[in-house]
């Protein structure tokens, strides 16, 4: 996350397939990270962000809603 923040990236994603068996996301069978390990993933880069002295640093990610969730077709939501 400190090299996305030191290289001015707008937004960065946070994949919630796990990597081993990541599929598209119009496929079936996905298996996903567990929902506390992504929780962890997002505090930790707010952290870095906030430790680095950017606070502005995400933003947008909260405000405009950035991201893609496979985990809402799997839930059937």
């Amino acid at each position: 996350m400190k090299s996305m923040i030191e290289a001015g990236a707008a937004a960065v994603h946070f994949e919630d397939q796990l990597a081993s068996v990541k599929k598209c996301g119009h496929m079936g069978g996905k298996v996903l990270v567990p929902t506390q390990e992504a929780i962890q993933k997002l505090v930790a880069a707010r952290l870095a962000a906030d430790v680095m002295g950017r606070p502005d640093a995400g933003d947008c990610a909260y405000r405009c809603g950035c991201g893609r969730s496979d985990h809402l077709r799997l839930r059937s939501l």
